[in-house]
């Protein structure tokens, strides 16, 4: 989900505030230079703070270090939330944004899908050479340590390929759809409005993995999480089933 930060720099909708934090901690990554954008703050006349996000790369070597600079705290954490907001009400948005979430969700499972067919030719690896030193223990001394190595190395791969299928397996039962995305998006905005500051940071970073600001092209891309849109469309249904 792409959008022009120009176009709602000013502009009315949601204002966020977040008295004890940044909304986007963790979250907000430098378009220029890939680096996490920490969230700072700065007091001036009248004992005004005035919070910012600037990349790490800013912050340790100035300002001109990176074309990004520092970036208000406001104004990227309330057109964040106003672009969510705006999935629910703009038709051809929310298509767009239901067919990057299906790529996204597609992507990770044929990656996890590579590894776990790479671990599993490592496996067989392993296992032909365990078999090559096994027939050569009877005359080899040195078998023995190489056998107990390869044990090892077989072991590591075996815990990596048993992550890899949990993560396919939970991926598998995550996926999105319209009915869900919808279920999200009728959520957000009641539920926004009723937390804290540190509630709505969690709940941010539910629904979005990663968030990337460049200020040359004066784009913000939001990607969102399909466990996490998931998450809060079963909350929802759930929340309707006991008032029903």
């Amino acid at each position: 989900m792409q959008e022009c930060l120009r176009t709602n720099g000013r502009t009315g909708g949601m204002y966020v505030r977040n008295k004890h934090g940044a909304l986007l901690k963790g979250l907000l990554y430098c378009g220029v230079c890939g680096r996490l954008m920490g969230h700072t703050y700065s007091v001036r006349k009248r004992n005004r703070c005035y919070r910012y996000y600037a990349c790490y790369m800013t912050q340790k070597r100035g300002r001109h270090a990176c074309p990004n600079g520092w970036l208000p705290a406001e104004q990227i954490e309330r057109f964040v939330v106003e672009r969510i907001r705006a999935i629910g009400t703009d038709p051809n948005l929310r298509s767009v944004t239901l067919a990057q979430v299906r790529r996204q969700h597609e992507e990770r499972l044929t990656s996890l899908r590579e590894e776990r067919d790479a671990l599993k030719r490592e496996l067989r690896r392993l296992n032909a050479r365990i078999n090559r030193a096994a027939r050569a223990a009877a005359t080899d001394g040195q078998a023995a340590a190489r056998l107990a190595e390869l044990h090892e190395q077989i072991a590591g791969v075996q815990h990596r390929l048993a992550e890899v299928r949990q993560r396919m397996a939970a991926l598998e039962g995550q996926t999105v759809g319209r009915q869900e995305l919808d279920a999200m998006l009728e959520a957000f905005d009641p539920l926004w409005t009723s937390l804290t500051p540190q509630e709505q940071a969690r709940l941010l970073r539910l629904l979005i993995e990663r968030i990337e600001y460049d200020r040359q092209a004066g784009r913000v891309a939001i990607t969102l999480r399909p466990p996490g849109i998931r998450t809060l469309a079963d909350q929802a249904q759930e929340k309707r089933e006991v008032q029903a």
